[in-house]
């Protein structure tokens, strides 16, 4: 799953990159306690990522388990140990996104915040990984056919068209101010123009970073998650890998020579060809890759 030969010092910092997503590092009476890791129960290949980060490190196992079976179910790894949690804490000074229900988010982020600076010196590739754990646990693939209605004004007259325009945006959802801005310099580093989304449902106002523009989208599904973790969220990709839909959205681009934009002069022809490209692209998704 990992690159052979990673240094002890790289296992660390890509482990950090699971704990700021899906992770954290648990503090008792003001001292670090151990790792954990919780996810939906099908995440099982994250976990065996979380698994090999600590055995990399640590040379030892994280304790995996089911837990609030009866309620909303979570599968958990921990890593019980102190002083691994204390050498994580050299990396970032908190691991801790979000505020809890004791605390206002003014009193949270006057306290020390979760940072991505232990990246800044990392060549590209490397880089490249820890951006791919990240799109692994909190990130999302949204491939869509748009049909608009357009209008344009060349030489005082206005042309009316209906536009079927294929559209893709990878987006990595994270809430905290310090760390989104540290995902939008990690983006930047790799060479993608990503901007950050608001999201007035989060406590911080801020939905993470939003990469949309072609050429960057398709960096970004070159390299894919790290697992093949399965979209746990929504109804229309729901049981299917991340990597299988960025193997779809590649192919279909292959397919269609690059070009993600047709123009009719009636709508019920640009409709047409919408559900046409629908139908190919759910044919694409649904075939194994060979």
């Amino acid at each position: 799953m990992l690159p052979a030969n990673l240094s002890h010092s790289r296992l660390k910092k890509l482990l950090a990159v699971t704990l700021l997503s899906d992770g954290y590092l648990r503090m008792v009476k003001g001292k670090p306690a151990c790792l954990r890791l919780a996810t939906v129960p099908d995440s099982i290949e994250q976990h065996r990522l979380f698994a090999e980060l600590c055995e990399g490190c640590f040379h030892k196992s994280p304790r995996t388990y089911l837990e609030n079976a009866e309620q909303k179910p979570l599968f958990a790894s921990v890593l019980y140990s102190r002083s691994a949690a204390r050498e994580m804490l050299q990396l970032t000074p908190a691991y801790k996104t979000t505020p809890n229900n004791k605390e206002t988010p003014k009193e949270f982020l006057e306290k020390a915040q979760p940072t991505l600076s232990f990246l800044e010196n990392e060549p590209r590739w490397f880089k490249w990984l820890a951006f791919r754990i990240f799109l692994d646990f909190d990130g999302s693939i949204s491939p869509i056919f748009k049909l608009k209605h357009k209008k344009d004004k060349k030489c005082k007259r206005t042309y009316i068209y209906y536009q079927v325009q294929f559209e893709c945006e990878a987006r990595i959802a994270e809430t905290n101010p310090t760390l989104v801005e540290s995902l939008l310099g990690l983006a930047r580093d790799l060479g993608l123009r990503a901007r950050i989304g608001k999201d007035a449902r989060n406590w911080s106002g801020l939905g993470g970073i939003v990469i949309s523009e072609k050429r960057s989208v398709k960096k970004v599904i070159e390299q894919g998650p790290m697992t093949n973790v399965a979209i746990h969220k929504g109804d229309r990709f729901r049981g299917i890998a991340k990597q299988s839909i960025c193997e779809a959205v590649a192919s279909f681009l292959q397919k269609s020579g690059g070009r993600c934009s047709w123009h009719f002069n009636n709508k019920l022809e640009a409709s047409a060809l919408k559900s046409f490209l629908n139908a190919q692209f759910n044919k694409i998704l649904n075939s194994p890759i060979v």
